[in-house]
């Protein structure tokens, strides 16, 4: 998920397939062969899912996600605490043991309660007092995984001097406002409520069928997918020169994105549109199984 600013959708933007050659009607004048879906803003998170579906998230701002961390350190302070007492007692039974079990009750403290967001909504306690959560870019639930890594580093960022500037500084310059545990998993905090709009699914190209079924996408990211998403929403708008040359410069650049060549029958959009038939084949319909 990247930070973005906030892109207008309403429910006739969905559009007619059958306009420009299976290209359905967008809402609003469509971007240059640079825009991405998702472009920065300081307060919006969005994500283009494969069914064309725009989720807006708002960003957690660097106050709210220092007030969730303060809960959460005096949450895993108080846990320290009682973890020296318990061991205090059990030194006087067998000390050796005592020291085993304090290691791995401190990794615990120290490196296991943050993964619970995995298991809570991408929430830990101080995330849902103050009404955040964690996410992946992608925009789906986080797993052990993204939670092991933020985790991981996120200690070192804070514990190691000079005890978080490196996370606020990240945040801060990161186009997605993401601390460097978050680059190194792909998450970002955000606040937990989204929007979305409806879904778009694109048909294959009248007359590039078989080519539209062969289509590897593969090789294409979500935000390389959602530029194209956006040009064959908006291409109408488009004055015809205009929408002529940007379909030959993205057409041009999606056939490096996804190393799948244009067949010289195969028009520019509608060679768009096969890729974004064949990225939504690929990745939409497995997420329905």
């Amino acid at each position: 998920m990247v930070v973005s600013s906030q892109v207008a959708v309403s429910s006739d933007a969905e559009g007619d397939p059958g306009r420009g050659r299976g290209v359905p009607s967008p809402a609003r004048r469509g971007p240059t062969i640079g825009d991405a879906t998702p472009l920065r803003s300081p307060h919006l998170a969005t994500v283009v899912t494969p069914e064309a579906v725009l989720l807006e998230f708002r960003a957690a701002g660097i106050g709210s996600r220092m007030l969730a961390k303060m809960i959460d350190v005096l949450i895993q302070g108080a846990a320290t605490l009682g973890l020296i007492v318990l061991l205090g007692v059990f030194a006087t039974v067998n000390g050796s043991a005592s020291l085993v079990i304090g290691l791995i009750g401190l990794f615990l403290v120290v490196f296991g309660y943050p993964t619970i967001e995995a298991f809570w909504n991408g929430q830990t306690v101080g995330k849902r007092a103050l009404g955040l959560r964690v996410i992946s870019v992608e925009g789906t639930p986080i797993t052990f995984r993204h939670a092991a890594v933020r985790s991981i580093i996120g200690a070192l960022e804070f514990l190691l001097p000079p005890g978080g500037l490196p996370a606020v500084v990240s945040a801060l310059v990161s186009r997605r406002s993401q601390r460097i545990g978050d680059l190194a998993a792909g998450t970002v905090v955000v606040r937990d409520h989204k929007t979305k709009t409806e879904p778009v699914f694109w048909p294959p190209p009248r007359g590039a069928e078989p080519f539209a079924f062969t289509f590897d996408a593969g090789r294409l990211t979500p935000i390389q997918y959602g530029i194209i998403r956006e040009f064959l929403r908006r291409a109408h708008e488009l004055d015809l020169q205009d929408r002529r040359l940007l379909s030959f410069k993205l057409a041009a650049q999606t056939e490096v994105w996804s190393a799948w060549p244009r067949p010289r029958e195969v028009g520019h959009e509608p060679y768009l549109l096969a890729a974004a038939f064949a990225y939504q084949r690929r990745y939409a319909t497995a997420s329905l199984r």
